[in-house]
Protein backbone atom coordinates (compact mmCIF):
# COMPACT_ATOMS: atom_id res chain seq x y z
CA UNK A 1 0.00 0.00 0.00
CA UNK A 2 1.51 3.29 -1.07
CA UNK A 3 0.45 6.50 0.85
CA UNK A 4 1.59 10.13 0.13
CA UNK A 5 0.85 13.69 1.67
CA UNK A 6 1.16 16.77 -0.36
CA UNK A 7 0.61 20.46 0.70
CA UNK A 8 -0.69 21.32 -3.02
CA UNK A 9 -1.16 25.54 -1.60
CA UNK A 10 -3.60 25.55 -3.87
CA UNK A 11 -5.88 22.93 -5.58
CA UNK A 12 -7.33 24.53 -8.32
CA UNK A 13 -4.75 25.41 -10.25
CA UNK A 14 -4.91 22.99 -13.49
CA UNK A 15 -1.18 21.93 -12.72
CA UNK A 16 -1.88 20.76 -9.65
CA UNK A 17 -4.31 18.28 -10.90
CA UNK A 18 -1.98 16.76 -13.65
CA UNK A 19 1.00 16.61 -11.02
CA UNK A 20 -1.69 14.43 -8.71
CA UNK A 21 -2.88 12.16 -11.23
CA UNK A 22 1.06 11.57 -12.45
CA UNK A 23 1.93 10.51 -9.03
CA UNK A 24 -0.82 8.43 -8.81
CA UNK A 25 0.34 6.77 -11.71
CA UNK A 26 4.12 6.85 -11.24
CA UNK A 27 3.80 6.13 -7.89
CA UNK A 28 0.76 3.28 -7.66
CA UNK A 29 -0.90 5.83 -4.69
CA UNK A 30 -3.81 4.42 -2.92
CA UNK A 31 -3.95 6.67 -0.63
CA UNK A 32 -3.25 10.52 -0.60
CA UNK A 33 -4.13 13.59 1.67
CA UNK A 34 -4.37 16.35 -0.33
CA UNK A 35 -3.49 19.59 1.89
CA UNK A 36 -4.05 23.02 1.91
CA UNK A 37 -6.33 23.06 -1.13
CA UNK A 38 -7.67 26.37 -0.48
CA UNK A 39 -10.60 26.08 -2.56
CA UNK A 40 -13.71 24.60 -0.78
CA UNK A 41 -17.21 23.89 -2.03
CA UNK A 42 -18.39 22.95 -5.50
CA UNK A 43 -15.27 23.95 -6.85
CA UNK A 44 -13.18 21.45 -4.51
CA UNK A 45 -15.79 18.49 -4.98
CA UNK A 46 -15.73 19.13 -9.13
CA UNK A 47 -11.49 19.09 -8.44
CA UNK A 48 -11.61 15.79 -6.26
CA UNK A 49 -13.91 13.85 -8.44
CA UNK A 50 -11.52 14.14 -11.20
CA UNK A 51 -8.06 13.11 -9.56
CA UNK A 52 -8.74 9.57 -10.44
CA UNK A 53 -9.61 8.11 -7.00
CA UNK A 54 -12.64 6.19 -6.72
CA UNK A 55 -13.52 7.69 -2.84
CA UNK A 56 -12.73 10.93 -1.43
CA UNK A 57 -13.17 12.84 1.98
CA UNK A 58 -13.04 16.84 1.87
CA UNK A 59 -12.71 19.17 5.04
CA UNK A 60 -13.29 22.53 3.05
CA UNK A 61 -11.07 25.26 3.55
CA UNK A 62 -11.92 28.31 5.11
CA UNK A 63 -12.02 31.46 3.57
CA UNK A 64 -8.51 30.78 1.61
CA UNK A 65 -6.62 29.13 4.37
CA UNK A 66 -6.16 25.36 5.04
CA UNK A 67 -8.97 22.68 4.30
CA UNK A 68 -7.78 19.08 4.22
CA UNK A 69 -8.81 16.30 1.97
CA UNK A 70 -8.38 12.25 2.04
CA UNK A 71 -8.87 10.45 -1.42
CA UNK A 72 -8.26 6.62 -1.86
CA UNK A 73 -9.07 3.83 -4.38
CA UNK A 74 -11.87 1.90 -2.77
CA UNK A 75 -10.45 -1.41 -5.22
CA UNK A 76 -6.74 -1.42 -3.15
CA UNK A 77 -7.76 -0.47 0.52
CA UNK A 78 -10.92 -0.44 2.88
CA UNK A 79 -10.92 3.03 4.87
CA UNK A 80 -14.05 4.22 6.55
CA UNK A 81 -13.57 8.20 7.85
CA UNK A 82 -14.19 7.65 11.44
CA UNK A 83 -13.86 12.17 12.34
CA UNK A 84 -13.15 15.39 10.95
CA UNK A 85 -12.35 18.58 12.55
CA UNK A 86 -11.31 21.88 10.36
CA UNK A 87 -7.32 20.56 11.18
CA UNK A 88 -7.86 16.87 10.29
CA UNK A 89 -9.52 13.73 8.87
CA UNK A 90 -9.17 10.28 10.69
CA UNK A 91 -10.10 7.23 9.15
CA UNK A 92 -10.29 3.31 10.16
CA UNK A 93 -8.03 1.33 7.52
CA UNK A 94 -8.20 -2.00 7.20
CA UNK A 95 -5.72 -4.10 5.19
CA UNK A 96 -6.75 -7.96 5.09
CA UNK A 97 -7.49 -8.84 8.61
CA UNK A 98 -5.38 -5.59 10.16
CA UNK A 99 -7.31 -2.35 10.83
CA UNK A 100 -5.20 0.65 12.24
CA UNK A 101 -5.80 4.28 12.39
CA UNK A 102 -4.46 7.12 9.49
CA UNK A 103 -4.87 10.51 10.56
CA UNK A 104 -4.05 13.40 7.75
CA UNK A 105 -3.42 16.77 9.36
CA UNK A 106 -3.15 20.25 8.20
CA UNK A 107 -2.59 22.22 11.23
CA UNK A 108 -3.90 25.56 11.52
CA UNK A 109 -1.28 27.95 11.65
CA UNK A 110 -2.44 29.92 14.82
CA UNK A 111 -0.56 28.14 17.68
CA UNK A 112 -3.98 28.94 19.99
CA UNK A 113 -6.41 27.25 17.57
CA UNK A 114 -3.59 23.88 16.82
CA UNK A 115 -3.82 23.37 20.37
CA UNK A 116 -6.90 21.64 19.52
CA UNK A 117 -5.45 19.12 17.54
CA UNK A 118 -3.21 18.15 19.94
CA UNK A 119 -5.54 17.66 22.91
CA UNK A 120 -7.82 15.76 20.06
CA UNK A 121 -4.66 13.76 18.98
CA UNK A 122 -4.09 12.80 23.16
CA UNK A 123 -8.14 11.68 23.54
CA UNK A 124 -7.54 9.44 20.30
CA UNK A 125 -4.50 7.95 22.23
CA UNK A 126 -5.68 7.58 24.93
CA UNK A 127 -9.37 5.86 23.58
CA UNK A 128 -8.00 3.30 20.62
CA UNK A 129 -4.89 0.80 21.19
CA UNK A 130 -4.61 0.52 17.22
CA UNK A 131 -1.48 0.99 15.32
CA UNK A 132 -1.94 4.83 14.29
CA UNK A 133 -0.68 6.69 11.37
CA UNK A 134 -0.43 10.84 11.33
CA UNK A 135 1.48 12.66 8.95
CA UNK A 136 0.75 16.11 7.05
CA UNK A 137 1.91 19.67 8.05
CA UNK A 138 1.39 20.18 11.61
CA UNK A 139 2.52 23.90 11.29
CA UNK A 140 4.95 23.65 13.66
CA UNK A 141 8.99 22.22 14.47
CA UNK A 142 10.44 20.08 17.20
CA UNK A 143 13.87 22.24 16.88
CA UNK A 144 14.86 25.48 15.78
CA UNK A 145 17.54 23.30 13.15
CA UNK A 146 14.13 22.31 11.52
CA UNK A 147 13.19 26.73 10.82
CA UNK A 148 14.74 28.02 8.07
CA UNK A 149 14.25 31.99 7.80
CA UNK A 150 10.97 33.98 9.29
CA UNK A 151 10.71 34.47 13.06
CA UNK A 152 10.75 31.32 15.52
CA UNK A 153 7.43 30.97 17.26
CA UNK A 154 8.35 29.37 20.70
CA UNK A 155 5.03 28.10 20.74
CA UNK A 156 5.80 24.33 20.09
CA UNK A 157 5.93 23.19 23.10
CA UNK A 158 2.25 21.40 23.53
CA UNK A 159 3.61 19.57 19.91
CA UNK A 160 6.73 18.35 21.42
CA UNK A 161 4.63 17.17 24.68
CA UNK A 162 2.24 15.32 22.26
CA UNK A 163 4.80 13.51 19.85
CA UNK A 164 7.01 12.23 22.98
Amino acid sequence: MNIAAWNVRGAGKNSCARTIKDLKKTFDIDILAVLEPIISGSRALTVAQNLGFSHFHIVDAIGFSGGVWLLWNGNSVSLQVVAHSSQSITALVTLGNQWWLLTVVYANPCQGIRESLWNYFDGLARASHLPWLVLGDFNDIVSADEKCGGNLDQGGRSFIDWID
